[in-house]
């Protein structure tokens, strides 16, 4: 996948008043960008369920995935 820190972005002001739900799919490229170089693969689809009324707006967010890393200790990869 191609990383794009505008298809992460949320034009709220645009949303109408009621749910709204948002899906996403997340891999390495997305924590590169903001500099963590520490993880080695990920993977994550995550959902976002907004509720907007007049004066506030509610998020939910569930993510369900994995990443892996090498252990400081053995070197080993670890996947969480």
């Amino acid at each position: 996948m191609r990383f794009g820190i505008e298809n992460f972005t949320i034009e709220h002001v645009k949303l109408k008043i009621g749910e709204h739900e948002l899906n996403y799919e997340i891999d390495k490229s997305f924590f590169e960008h903001f500099g963590y170089v520490d993880l080695l693969d990920a993977y994550f689809k995550s959902t976002v369920k907004l509720n907007i009324s007049d004066n506030m707006m509610v998020a939910d967010i569930k993510s369900v995935g994995w990443m892996s890393f090498d252990c400081d200790r053995c070197l080993a990869s670890i996947k969480f």
